[in-house]
C-alpha cells in the first residue's frame, strides 16, 4: 500500500481534517484518509482495517464530535492503544491533534498533543513525523534483539493484473541468535506457512473468470488481496512468539476475512507450540479460558456499543480448543486473539484477551509450567 500516516477522525470533521490531508501530502508524506482514499464499491470497513494496520503513524483527529462519539473513531483509538504496547516506549506511534477545546481522554493522557489552533501546528506535526519515520527507516535496516533473539522484518509485494488479479504484501521476518542455535528452523517454518499462502493466492492467475470479471473493471474490483503484517514478537525467556494479522478479501465477494496467524517454540530445545493444548495436560483449563476469555470480550464489546453485547455471538466464538488456535505468550501472561465475525460483528475488528499465566499454572505440563516460570505456583495448586 505504501501509505504510513493513517487519519482518524470523527465524520462530521472530515472538512477540517482533508486540510491537514493535502497539508501533509505536500510536506512529502504519505498519508491515508478514507474519504480520499476509499474508491465506490470498496468495503470501506475492510480497507480502514487494512490501512490502520499497515500504519507507521496514526494521527487521532480528537473534537467535540470524537471524544463523546461512540462508533468507529473511538474503535481506531483502541486499535492504536493496543499496538501502541507493541513500541519502544520512545516511539512516536500516535499523534493526537485536538481540533477543538475538548477534554482529554484518559488513555491518551501520557502523550504529548498537537493544539490545532496553534501556529506552530503544522511544523510540530512535521517535526514528529519525520523524527518518527527517520527512526523507523533506520530500525528496519538493523537487528532488533530481545533476550538472546535478533530479528528483522523483510518486506515482500508482488501484484498481477489479470481477471481476477492478485496484491500482495507480506512482511517475512528474519530470526538471528548465537544463543539459541536451530532459530532458522523457526524462520523456516513461519517463511513456509508465507509462501504457501502466497503461491495459494497465485493460483487465481490458472482460472481467469470471465463470467464475473473483465478488463474494463476498476482494478481493485477485481484484484484479489492478501496482506501479512508482522505485528510483534515476543520472547518470554525461554518460549518465542511471533503474531501476524492477516488481511484477505477475495475479488467481488460479499465479505472480507482478517484474522490473526501465531506461531510459538519453545527456544531450549527449539519445538514448535502447534497448539495451546500441546502445553496442557488437564482439559478442564478450557473451561478457565473460556470464562475468563467471556468475561474480558463482553466487557470490552459493552463499552464499545454503550450496550449488552451479542452473547451468543462471544459463547459460540469461544467454543472449543480450535477458538483459541491464535495465541502469543509473553512474560506472566498469555493472549489469546480473535479474528473478524468469531466474537462479534466485523465492525467491532479483531479482538484479545489477556490471562495471567499463574491463573492456569495447575493445568500446565511440567515442561511449559517451567518455561514460564509459574513451576512453583503449579506445585502448590495440585
Amino acid at each position: 500500500m505504501g501509505e504510513v500516516l493513517f487519519l482518524s477522525y470523527a465524520s462530521p470533521d472530515r472538512a477540517r481534517v482533508e486540510t491537514y490531508y493535502d497539508a501533509l501530502e505536500q510536506m512529502g508524506f504519505r498519508p491515508w484518509m478514507d474519504s480520499r482514499m476509499l474508491r465506490v464499491g470498496q468495503n470501506w470497513d475492510f480497507e480502514i482495517q487494512r490501512a490502520l494496520d499497515q500504519a507507521k503513524i496514526v494521527v487521532l483527529f480528537l473534537s467535540n464530535n470524537s471524544v463523546d462519539r461512540r462508533g468507529y473513531v473511538q474503535r481506531e483509538i483502541k486499535i492504536s492503544l493496543r499496538k501502541l504496547e507493541e513500541k519502544l516506549i520512545d516511539d512516536v506511534y500516535i499523534i493526537p491533534v485536538a481540533l477543538d477545546d475538548v477534554v482529554r481522554p484518559p488513555e491518551l493522557s501520557r502523550i504529548q498533543f498537537v493544539d490545532a489552533k496553534s501556529p506552530d501546528c503544522l511544523e510540530d506535526m512535521r517535526l514528529s513525523i519525520s523524527d518518527q519515520l527517520k527512526k523507523l527507516g533506520e530500525a528496519e535496516l538493523r537487528e532488533t534483539e530481545i533476550d538472546g533473539v535478533k530479528y528483522a522484518r523483510r518486506k515482500y509485494s508482488d501484484s498481477y493484473d489479470g481477471i481476477p488479479g492478485y496484491e500482495i504484501n507480506a512482511d517475512f521476518v528474519a530470526l538471528k541468535s548465537d544463543e539459541y542455535a536451530n532459530i532458522n528452523n523457526a524462520n523456516d517454518l513461519i517463511s513456509g506457512e508465507i509462501a504457501r499462502s502466497i503461491m495459494n493466492s497465485r493460483s487465481c492467475a490458472l482460472v481467469p473468470d470471465n463470467e464475473l470479471y473483465n478488463i474494463g473493471q476498476a482494478r481493485w474490483s477485481r484484484t484479489n488481496t492478501l496482506d501479512w503484517v508482522l505485528g510483534e514478537v515476543v520472547n518470554s525467556g525461554r518460549i518465542l512468539s511471533v503474531v501476524y494479522t492477516v488481511h484477505h478479501y477475495g475479488a467481488g465477494a460479499a465479505h472480507p476475512v482478517s484474522g490473526f496467524k501465531t506461531f510459538n517454540f519453545f527456544l531450549s530445545p527449539l519445538i514448535e507450540i502447534s497448539s495451546f493444548k500441546d502445553i496442557i495436560e488437564d482439559n478442564a483449563c478450557l473451561e478457565v479460558i473460556q470464562t475468563e476469555a467471556r468475561t474480558q470480550l463482553s466487557e470490552t464489546l459493552r463499552a464499545m456499543i454503550d450496550g449488552e453485547p451479542d452473547e451468543n455471538w462471544i459463547i459460540e466464538g469461544t467454543s472449543d480448543w480450535d477458538c483459541f488456535r491464535s495465541f502469543s505468550i509473553h512474560e506472566g501472561k498469555i493472549s489469546f486473539h480473535f479474528g473478524s465475525y468469531q466474537v462479534a460483528a466485523y465492525v467491532f475488528g479483531h479482538q484479545s484477551v489477556t490471562i495471567p499465566v499463574k491463573k492456569i499454572a495447575a493445568y500446565l505440563t511440567d515442561f511449559a509450567a517451567n518455561s514460564l516460570d509459574v513451576g512453583w505456583v503449579k506445585s502448590q495448586q495440585t
